[in-house]
This record gives C-alpha cells, structure tokens and sequence, in this order.
C-alpha cells in the first residue's frame, strides 16, 4: 500500500511540476494546450495508485480517460498544422463587381471611326446586371481631357444565340468638325441593373446629357477602347 502511494504521490508531483512549468515555455496557446492535455492524461493512472481499492475497471476507467485526453491532443495538433485558410472561408462567397466586370472586354475597332460606331466585346453580361457605355475626348493614350466630362452610350445587349455582346449604332463625340482626328475613348461599366433606369431618365432630364467624371464610380470598369475619329458625322 505505502509503495502504490508513494509511486502514485510522484507521478502526481511530477504531474504538478510540468503544468505549473508550462506557463514559463515559450509557446503559443495551441501548443500550450497540447501539453496540458498530454499532461492530463497521466492523471487518471496516478489516481490508480492512490485508489487501489477501485476494482478491475479501474484500469479500463484510466485507459479510456487517456485515450480521450491523447485524441484530444491529436486533434489540436492536427488543426494547427492545417488551418482554415481565408480562400477555404470565401469559396462559397459570390464573385465582387469588378471580378465580374474583368470578363468582359471590347472587341477591336480599326479606324478611324465616323461618328456612328457599333461595339461589340466578349464575355458574359451577368444576370441582374447591365453593361453601359460612356464616351470621353482623350488623349491617344486613353488619358482624359482634364476638362472633359462623359457622355451616355447607353447599355451594351447579349449577342443572341451566341457568348459576347453589342451596342450597335452609337453616336461618339459631338458630331461636329472638331472631332476630326480627335481622340475619344469608350468606356464599358458593369453597373447594376437599377442604375441604366437612373441613368436614362438623367441623361433624358439634361440639357447637355453630358455626365461628371465620377459617374464611372457607378459601378466597375470593366474595358476602355480608345478611338480616332474620322471626317464623318452623319448620326446613326
């Protein structure tokens, strides 16, 4: 008997000593977690010394208890060397508006153009929203005459039957001599749907139909095509 609880008193010290000492080692909680589990699972045998008056079961009670307590510390090392990545978290979550908005891009134009022009691109209008287009004067390289503002194209359609799209018969730049040689460059916002109503009853309520620069912020700016004008200002 004073053997079992001599035998059980130190593996209790010896238990004591490693929990109170875990604090002091440099670990994070997971780890620190680990150990204390590990730790806890000794604690069932000690009790057997100290009880060996428990029966037969005593040894599958201790068994069971360790076996829990040593899974527990798997596991919590398991998912410490596999965490939940960000990307595992958002793989259900809908694409944003500019991820939608990448796929869509304009089709090339040669020029120059006449004032009336028909634009098609590729991509995928997606459901609930609209392609719209805007024109502004640039400069060869696509940058905006600072003093300039947009003008409203109106909404790209799906090309029936087929993937891509169109916006046939639009009327680019002012139309008037000065035009010639200019450069105006188009471009293709995703907007939600609710927002051609806004912009067409805007446009159809101005006088000039001419809209500030911010008016791309929208929505996302899916492609920008930048044009030469020719001598042709007939409208469409």
């Amino acid at each position: 008997m004073a053997r079992h609880v001599g035998m059980g008193s130190l593996i209790t010290t010896a238990c004591t000593l490693v929990a109170v000492l875990i604090p002091f080692v440099v670990l994070d909680p997971s780890q620190m977690l680990v150990l204390a589990l590990l730790v806890a699972a000794l604690l069932p045998w000690a009790v057997l010394y100290l009880r060996p008056a428990w029966g037969p079961l005593k040894f599958v009670l201790a068994g069971a208890l360790t076996a829990v307590l040593t899974v527990s510390a798997a596991g919590t090392l398991y998912y410490r060397a596999h965490p939940v990545q960000e990307n595992d978290v958002k793989a259900s979550a809908p694409p944003s508006l500019a991820k939608l908005a990448s796929r869509l891009k304009f089709l090339p134009l040669p020029g120059p153009v006449d004032h009336c022009v028909s634009f098609a691109g590729t991509g995928t209008i997606p459901a609930h929203y609209a392609l719209v287009l805007f024109d502004r004067p640039s400069d060869s390289a696509g940058h905006y005459s600072p003093t300039s503002t947009f003008s409203y194209d109106g909404p790209a359609g799906s090309t029936p039957g087929a993937p891509g799209w169109t916006a046939p018969d639009r009327n680019i730049g002012s139309g008037d001599a000065s035009d010639q040689n200019g450069h105006i460059t188009i471009a293709a916002v995703l907007v939600p749907q609710d927002t051609v109503t806004f912009l067409d009853a805007f446009t159809s309520d101005s006088d000039s139909g001419q809209l500030p620069p911010a008016v791309t912020a929208l929505g996302a700016t899916a492609d920008q095509l930048t044009l030469t004008r020719n001598t042709r200002n007939a409208r469409c």
